[in-house]
C-alpha cells in the first residue's frame, strides 16, 4: 500500500465511497418502491 502514489489511493477511496452511497440509495429505493425489484 505504502507504493501507491497518494492520488491513486484517494482515488479508489473516492471512488469505493461512491460505490457504497450508491448501494445505499439502491436499497433504499427498493425499500420505499417494491415494485423496482423486479
Amino acid at each position: 500500500m505504502g507504493k501507491w502514489p497518494k492520488k491513486a489511493v484517494s482515488e479508489s477511496s473516492h471512488e469505493l465511497a461512491q460505490l457504497s452511497f450508491l448501494v445505499q440509495v439502491e436499497r433504499a429505493c427498493v425499500r420505499h418502491f417494491p415494485a423496482l425489484r423486479g
